[in-house]
């Protein structure tokens, strides 16, 4: 590994643990969640801050659409909220499950958005309602008569 392409990032601004982060898909950009429910954008060059909100509820995943334009964040509450990326407005808050979303990512032009639960649940979503809900067949037991 070629040291010199190695770069560190110390950041301040959370006053409680961070519980996801993501990394912006072309701009030196990342964000994070703290459990305190606070979201933050960061420059990753200079290690600054560039923007934070407030969620209603604490963030356990994220991710940035492939064009940058959307930041999305599962929640540990079970909701899916729809942030703008550049300002970090909230565009809509999905309430999907009664658990942890787990996971989440959108399709490459972030018409739809899926999201996965700690109990197996997945939901796909667009920007306006759930269009389908699926449950892992993994986490039903099927009893032999």
């Amino acid at each position: 590994m070629d040291q010199s392409k190695v770069a560190a990032v110390v950041v301040s601004g959370h006053f409680a643990p961070i519980t996801c982060l993501a990394a912006h898909a072309s701009e030196c950009v990342f964000a994070t969640c703290g459990s305190v429910s606070r979201v933050i954008t960061w420059d990753a060059d200079q290690g600054s801050k560039l923007r934070h909100t407030s969620l209603e509820s604490c963030g356990s995943s994220m991710k940035y659409d492939e064009k940058g334009r959307y930041l999305f964040v599962g929640s540990d509450q079970g909701t899916v909220s729809i942030l703008d990326a550049s300002t970090l407005d909230l565009v809509r808050t999905h309430n999907v499950f009664k658990c942890p979303v787990t996971s989440i990512s959108a399709s490459p032009d972030s018409k739809l958005i899926a999201a996965c639960s700690r109990r197996g649940d997945v939901v796909v979503l667009d920007e306006e309602r759930v269009l389908a809900s699926l449950r892992s067949l993994s986490l039903i037991h099927i009893s032999e008569p």
